[in-house]
């Protein structure tokens, strides 16, 4: 399976993919506006459309360092991405054999599982990459494309960067214990934060794959 480290820049907004020494990606708005492609100093525009072909082309020359990408339209692998929401994995399927994006980001990536959540209410999600020591906060949007799946009007969470239904999405913003008390956060919950007690991530190697807000 292929899989890209996409980096998401949260303070600056910027999601590249660096795959070797010589060739790197940006992916504008999760890619819906296209992207950037680096080679060897020669920069060259893709669109949407022609990101599919790319990844073919990535796989051809950098199946080393990235893996083989194993597109499969006709009859792909079907996985539950959650209770009751199963998946088409068109992309193929990660080394943990759940979910791949278009970007061929594993769906732990998507699933914010560089953090663990503390506390979650009416879309807007506390989180910390450290054990309580630093804060972050997801917060609502309708800045997405979900509707085009589904006649609803609603609020969703940002996700932690962007994606295909989520084209703009903020990703986590810097919080605070006192903002988590002022949300309602009982203090319990936040004095363990600040004990620097609380849940380790799941996925705590994938904090590698941003730049997290400092302010």
């Amino acid at each position: 399976m292929m899989v890209l480290d996409w980096v998401f820049d949260t303070p600056n907004q910027r999601l590249t993919c660096k795959i070797g020494d010589d060739l790197e990606y940006e992916a504008f708005e999760g890619g819906s506006l296209g992207y950037k492609k680096t080679y060897r100093g020669e920069v060259t525009v893709l669109t949407e459309n022609d990101w599919y072909v790319e990844k073919h082309w990535i796989s051809d020359n950098f199946s080393d360092i990235v893996g083989v990408h194993e597109e499969n339209y006709e009859d792909p692998i079907i996985v539950e991405r959650s209770p009751g929401r199963k998946e088409r994995c068109t992309n193929g399927v990660g080394p943990d054999g759940r979910y791949l994006d278009h970007l061929q980001r594993m769906q732990a990536i998507l699933e914010c599982e560089d953090t663990a959540e503390i506390f979650h209410r009416n879309n807007t999600i506390f989180e910390t990459p450290d054990r309580g020591r630093t804060i972050f906060k997801r917060t609502p949007t309708r800045d997405t494309l979900y509707e085009a799946m589904a006649d609803t009007d609603r609020w969703w969470t940002n996700m932690g960067m962007p994606c295909m239904m989520q084209p703009r999405a903020k990703g986590y913003e810097l919080s605070s214990y006192e903002e988590m008390l002022a949300f309602g956060v009982p203090r319990g919950i936040v004095d363990i934060c600040r004990a620097g007690k609380w849940d380790e991530p799941l996925r705590p190697d994938l904090q590698k794959q941003y730049i997290y807000p400092t302010k």
